[in-house]
């Protein structure tokens, strides 16, 4: 007890000091409007305001109904994937404490008993959490962890306070950020989607040849969503006839050509164009690799 003591006073003693420092460091956690800077920047000013051995944000995914690790510092993968699979399926809503959780001694803190297991592997003896109260519901906590037993002063405790009503303030802020951006993408794609679908039906309509319409509609692609844009049909031999084709770089074009004519010259070809025409589907290959691209090469 007497060294608990010894070590809560070698600790900051002013809170003044430390509102302060927390007011002047409020610029980093607001200086970027992306959650995945604020984060960080959370565990560092933490850091340097309660100093401990290890430190994580926690946030609830209610769909899941799982606490996650935004971040963390000073512990291991195996500790916090631990805590995660403890929670798996059991949280039923938001932190169940309003104000700072502390806890001396993990062993003598009933509330912690079911992670026990995983603070002794991990070599946890105490622990200091404060709710982040993000859109009106506390769904995230700071957490500091401690590696030998502690007597946390109330300087300490108003820190952690002060420290996760920023902390919530600049999450709350980073996510309405990420929310506006997404949002605003989307439209801009909707609002390309339905460009490109007014110029393909114009296109459609400009020609009645429509070898000269298809090559249009695979130019319109190109850049536009894709770098490379092929048209292929299935002629009355049974043939797959490519009529169009787009490509940021036209040299390549003669070579696309020439492999097509090589190797998906019928439905039962290899390769997914002929693929598709054989089973009426589309195929989506979310990255084309260089063992992909081998083996087409020695059919």
């Amino acid at each position: 007890m007497r060294l608990a003591l010894a070590q809560a006073e070698a600790r900051h003693p002013d809170l003044q000091q430390r509102l302060v420092a927390l007011v002047a460091a409020s610029g980093t956690l607001f200086g970027s409007p992306k959650l995945e800077d604020a984060l960080p920047a959370i565990i560092a000013l933490a850091r340097s305001l309660v100093p401990a051995d290890g430190y994580a944000i926690w946030r609830l995914d209610a769909s899941a109904r799982l606490w996650r690790i935004g971040v963390s510092s000073g512990v291991s993968d195996a500790f916090t994937e631990r805590l995660v699979r403890a929670d798996r399926g059991d949280a039923e809503g938001p932190v169940p404490f309003a104000d700072p959780l502390v806890a001396n001694s993990v062993r003598e803190t009933p509330m912690l008993a079911e992670r026990l297991d995983a603070y002794e592997a991990e070599g946890v003896e105490a622990i200091l959490a404060a709710p982040l109260t993000i859109a009106g519901r506390a769904t995230g906590t700071l957490v500091m962890y401690f590696r030998t037993r502690q007597v946390f002063t109330d300087v300490e405790i108003q820190t952690a306070r002060a420290l996760s009503n920023l902390a919530a303030s600049a999450i709350a802020t980073a996510e309405l950020y990420d929310e506006q951006r997404r949002s605003r993408d989307e439209a801009e794609r909707a609002e390309r989607r339905a460009a490109f679908l007014a110029d393909a039906g114009a296109a459609l309509a400009s020609s009645l040849d429509y070898a000269t319409t298809l090559q249009n509609v695979a130019r319109l692609a190109v850049p536009r969503f894709a770098d490379l844009c092929t048209v292929d049909i299935v002629a009355d031999d049974g043939t797959i006839e490519r009529l169009g084709i787009a490509d940021v770089d036209e040299d390549r074009i003669e070579r696309l050509r020439d492999t097509h004519r090589r190797y998906s010259s019928n439905r039962e070809s290899p390769g997914i164009v002929s693929q598709v025409v054989r089973t009426g589907r589309a195929v989506l290959t979310p990255e084309v690799t260089d063992a992909m691209l081998a083996a087409r090469a020695r059919r």
